[in-house]
């Protein structure tokens, strides 16, 4: 494994990844009442940071990839070829060949 793939699903980082997953709405939501109630900087940064974060989070959960499978969610167990052969058996044609005119 490249060292890259290895960080891809450390426990420390899948941690980091999922408080930014949950804190970073959280922390947006409280910026937007803090800001409907009494508008100010620090309820604007509070919404951005929110923002931010949350962004940040979904980047890197999207990052996992495959090699992150079912570190954070399971995934389907299907495997392509089985799903390359069931869709090729469903959508051969029939030809059927008659002497008719």
């Amino acid at each position: 494994m490249s060292p890259v793939t290895e960080s891809r699903v450390d426990g420390g980082q899948q941690a980091g990844i999922r408080t930014a997953l949950i804190a970073g709405p959280v922390i947006a939501c409280i910026g937007i009442a803090w800001t409907a109630m009494s508008p100010s900087t620090m309820s604007s940064a509070a919404v951005l940071v929110g923002l931010i974060t949350s962004i940040w989070g979904t980047h890197r959960f999207g990052r996992l990839g495959a090699e992150g499978e079912g570190t954070l969610l399971p995934i389907a167990t299907e495997t392509a070829t089985e799903t390359e052969t069931a869709t090729k058996t469903a959508t051969k044609p029939k030809v059927s060949v008659s002497d008719d005119p």
